[in-house]
């Protein structure tokens, strides 16, 4: 998983990039990030692909939570709302 250290230094608003590993049963997804596995929360209601790249905003460093930013279609951004991910444990 990633380190600590890397949590640390990332700061509310920055944009990070990371890219979907798996898909885990439930919707929840390990991602790529800074050269670590993160694993992430969906509460999006949007399903991932593996190997998708993906594009998250830090909303909140304590504790982390992560909003994925994308270009989305209308019927996209009806349903996604002000989604995020949240690290889990």
């Amino acid at each position: 998983m990633i380190s600590s250290s890397t949590i640390k230094s990332l700061k509310k608003g920055q944009k990070v990039e990371g890219k979907v590993n798996e898909v885990l049963p439930g919707g929840d997804v390990i991602v790529s990030f800074a050269g670590e596995l993160l694993r992430l929360s969906n509460q999006t209601g949007l399903q991932f692909k593996n190997n998708e790249s993906i594009t998250l905003e830090v909303r909140q460093v304590s504790p982390i939570q992560f909003q994925i930013v994308r270009e989305l279609g209308v019927s996209e951004k009806a349903k996604l709302g002000r989604a995020r991910f949240d690290r889990s444990v």
